[in-house]
């Protein structure tokens, strides 16, 4: 294997399924519990998702491959903008739509952040 890079960090579960993902590429990928502590109580076990290095290139092309398809049904999905003076929004990672508030997209989790 070449030198390995980190793709993506977080749960075990998470990244068992962006793994078989990038497996059922071709891509080969590693598993690895992430050195030390992220906080002092409650927040689990984090883990590494691990690329080589020369797989870069096919990974991006896979997943760009997968956002594509999974806006082709929304063609103006790339025109969301997030107006916190509305009373819903659409997530423009998943296009899910939501009450306006919370920070983070109850769905896919993206950090949206809040009015400022």
């Amino acid at each position: 294997m070449s030198e390995a890079i980190v793709v993506e960090e977080g749960s075990l579960v998470d990244l068992k399924r962006a793994s078989k993902n990038l497996q059922s590429a071709g891509i080969r990928t590693a598993l690895l519990p992430k050195d030390g502590p992220d906080c002092k109580v409650g927040c689990g076990t984090k883990f590494l998702l691990c690329i080589p290095a020369d797989d870069l290139d096919k990974a991006r092309e896979h997943l760009g491959a997968q956002w594509a398809n999974t806006l082709a049904g929304h063609p103006d999905a790339h025109e969301n903008v997030l107006d916190f003076s509305q009373p819903t929004m659409t997530c423009p990672a998943c296009l899910t739509t939501f009450d306006t508030g919370p920070e983070e997209c109850p769905d896919c989790g993206l950090y949206i952040g809040g009015p400022e």
